[in-house]
């Protein structure tokens, strides 16, 4: 090995330390540096580091003067550089760019269709994520369940309920539906297309639901108007020793809301404050939505609803 690539090794190493310990404007001086020293041209690895960097910052600007430097260098045909640069101007919010690089790839791999893919629905493009998972299916490349994620995560964005269930077919097809993570999101996508009872059915196929499973359905339930189920569920999940976490507690209070009783709330409230989340503003503000929706809630009423529900002690 030559000086020359031990430096190299040296600083790529450094760069990509800093992009998964540090925030990333270390990396990308490090970066910044190593060029202006002139210490020979950055390898594939190091670019790669460097786009990481701009993604975990969300600079678009950055992001594009190390394309620049990609082009330059004549590694914009490098299958790995590209996935990461469509991920970066994905994670950038630019899914315009992202989409050109991605159009320029010769045979995008299952990682660079499921980056694409997740990229456009994260920001907003649903019907882009639906077209190039249609792409993928045509070129015969078997999605994983990184891809089934995201496809699930823009049918859930658009509320398309009926991409949905075509997709959840195709991953009962590949035998997917025994993996967590899908089953979550399949959780997520059904109470988001509005169908709760489907998102009930695939909740209770799942073995041992975890904290995020329990809380992709309460939420479910409870943006659906199934304030009970979801209250139902919340208790499922202390029975079981699950511990909550802010999100469960934040779709708890929404259903707290949307039944209009604050004796429940109340008591979820103290719940928070006894776990030590009490310091978490986005509560406080659930819980001022659940003591204004009572000012709407008859006194018989919440008894009723009341009487239904087994109170946590």
């Amino acid at each position: 090995m030559t000086r020359y690539d031990r430096d190299i090794v040296s600083w790529t190493s450094m760069i990509i330390a800093y992009v998964e310990n540090a925030p990333g404007h270390h990396a990308l001086q490090l970066f910044r540096e190593f060029n202006h020293l002139s210490l020979g041209s950055p390898s594939h690895f190091m670019l790669s580091s460097a786009i990481n960097a701009c993604a975990r910052l969300g600079s678009l600007g950055s992001g594009k003067i190390t394309h620049g430097v990609v082009i330059h260098l004549g590694y914009d045909v490098n299958v790995v550089i590209s996935s990461a640069l469509v991920e970066m101007y994905c994670k950038c919010g630019s899914v315009v760019y992202s989409n050109k690089v991605f159009k320029r790839i010769t045979n995008p791999s299952v990682i660079t269709f499921s980056s694409m893919i997740f990229g456009a629905a994260n920001c907003g493009h649903g019907i882009l994520s639906l077209e190039h998972f249609q792409e993928m299916i045509d070129k015969r490349i078997k999605p994983n369940n990184v891809t089934f994620v995201a496809i699930l995560h823009a049918c859930a964005s658009l509320g398309s309920l009926v991409s949905g269930k075509i997709t959840h077919g195709v991953v009962t097809r590949l035998g997917y539906d025994a993996d967590e993570v899908i089953s979550s999101a399949l959780v997520d996508m059904y109470g988001k297309c509005g169908s709760v009872d489907y998102s009930n059915k695939v909740f209770r196929r799942i073995p041992n639901p975890s904290v995020i499973d329990f809380t992709s359905m309460i939420a479910s339930a409870a943006r659906c108007g199934h304030g009970i189920l979801s209250l139902e569920l919340f208790q499922e999940m202390i029975d079981k020793g699950i511990k909550p976490d802010v999100t469960t507690f934040a779709a708890v209070l929404h259903a707290c809301a949307s039944l209009g009783i604050l004796g429940f709330g109340e008591i979820i409230h103290g719940m928070v404050i006894r776990l030590g989340y009490d310091a978490e503003m986005h509560l406080w503000t659930c819980m001022a939505n659940v003591v204004m929706s009572t000012s709407q809630t008859r006194y018989l009423g919440e008894s009723f609803i009341l009487q239904q529900l087994i109170l946590i002690q």
